[in-house]
């Protein structure tokens, strides 16, 4: 049995114990407390890089579609001068081409105009002779802006070459061409066409450079034997 000075004793060594304890306790939370912090502010500028990566991002994306719209509407801009330039190239040519018209049909007096390949350029020559308006390409313009009665054919007319034993009925309307021009049922070409034979009405073709063709062109080819064919 433990004597009282004992019993103080081990007393007093119980709560160094406790205290010692409590101690070492604090001090293992103090070092969880520092890790956990350590860990925190990794954490927190960890975070912080990401924002600073995000904005960067963002920044980049945002410019790069400002730049994508500044395009889109400079190229936009640039059509739409190129529209209102072509629309009053249009307009003085249709100006131009309503005179020109009325001019050849007051010295006409009535009577038309045949187009075919041997008059046509007598006949730009109206357009290019013109005064007014001024236009950068005066008389292409103004022929891209001259309507022809392109109506279905009214009759046939026979077209034949003794020569190269050829009969063809072509389709013709004496309304083709306008007021001013008229066109024959068929026209012969020479060497210097890549055709031999046009007819059809008179169509415009090309844009800002036009002209007048006929709408149908045939061509003749070399004349061949059957063993010539038949060996080929």
């Amino acid at each position: 049995m433990l004597q009282p000075r004992q019993k103080v004793l081990v007393a007093l060594a119980s709560m160094i114990l406790v205290v010692a304890g409590l101690f070492a306790l604090g001090k293992v939370f103090e070092l969880v407390s520092l890790t956990s912090d350590v860990s925190t502010l990794t954490l927190q500028k960890s975070f912080e890089a990401f924002q600073e990566r995000y904005q960067w991002e963002q920044e980049v994306v945002q410019h790069e579609a400002a730049e994508r719209q500044e395009r889109l509407r400079l190229y936009q801009a640039e059509r739409q001068q190129e529209r209102q330039k072509l629309e009053e190239e249009r307009r003085l040519g249709r100006i131009k081409a309503d005179a020109v018209l009325a001019k050849l049909k007051a010295e006409q007096k009535g009577e038309r105009l045949v187009f075919t390949p041997d008059t046509q350029n007598g006949i730009y020559a109206n357009f290019d002779n013109y005064p007014l308006p001024p236009s950068p390409d005066p008389r292409n313009q103004t022929l891209c802006e001259i309507d022809f009665n392109d109506e279905p054919a009214t009759e046939w007319v026979t077209f034949s070459d003794a020569e190269r034993g050829i009969e063809l009925q072509i389709p013709y309307n004496p309304r083709w061409g306008n007021e001013v021009i008229v066109v024959r049922p068929f026209d012969k070409l020479g060497d210097d066409h890549l055709a031999d034979l046009a007819f059809g009405p008179l169509q415009v073709t090309g844009e800002g450079g036009c002209g007048w063709v006929r709408s149908y062109y045939v061509s003749y080819e070399n004349a061949e034997s059957l063993e010539a064919v038949l060996r080929d």
